[in-house]
This record gives C-alpha cells, sequence and structure tokens, in this order.
C-alpha cells in the first residue's frame, strides 16, 4: 500500500478480491476505506506497536509478521487472537 495508496486503485484492487501487504495503521485505514477485507490484510511491519496491534484487532486484521522473538511475544500479548 506504501508504493500507491491511491483510493480509486485500492477500491478496484478490493473489488477483485487482492490481498494487502500493509505496515502501519494508516496504509491499514486505508484499505479498509476503500472497501477492503480484514482478512485479505497482512500486517507486515518490522517493529509493530502496541497501539497498531490493538488496532489491528479492533478491525480484524488477523495475519501479520515477526522477524524475532519478541516481537512474537509482543503479538501473543496485544493481540492474542492474530
Amino acid at each position: 500500500v506504501k508504493t500507491n495508496s491511491d483510493p480509486v486503485f485500492l477500491r478496484l484492487l478490493a473489488l477483485l478480491g487482492f490481498s494487502f501487504d500493509c505496515a502501519t495503521e494508516g496504509e491499514i485505514r486505508f484499505v479498509l476505506k476503500a472497501g477492503g477485507d480484514p482478512k485479505n490484510i497482512i500486517f507486515a511491519h518490522v517493529i509493530k506497536t502496541p497501539s497498531a496491534l490493538q488496532y489491528a484487532a479492533s478491525v480484524g486484521v488477523e495475519m501479520m509478521t515477526f522477524d524475532c522473538k519478541e516481537e512474537l511475544l509482543k503479538i501473543k500479548k496485544y493481540y492474542p487472537e492474530a
């Protein structure tokens, strides 16, 4: 989403059932506002803030990445269902 956050383009991709790689809470918001399904979003950032994890949980973004044990433990703490 970082490279092209144009709402019309995102809407088209969402309508076609594409998935989205989001690195920030803002990018997740762009996709959802364009009609994207939270189940088609992967939250992929090396270091996610607790508030961003809580936001992801609140809107139903369940897939995310982690690069180290500490990040996995943070995900488990703030979004154990992910």
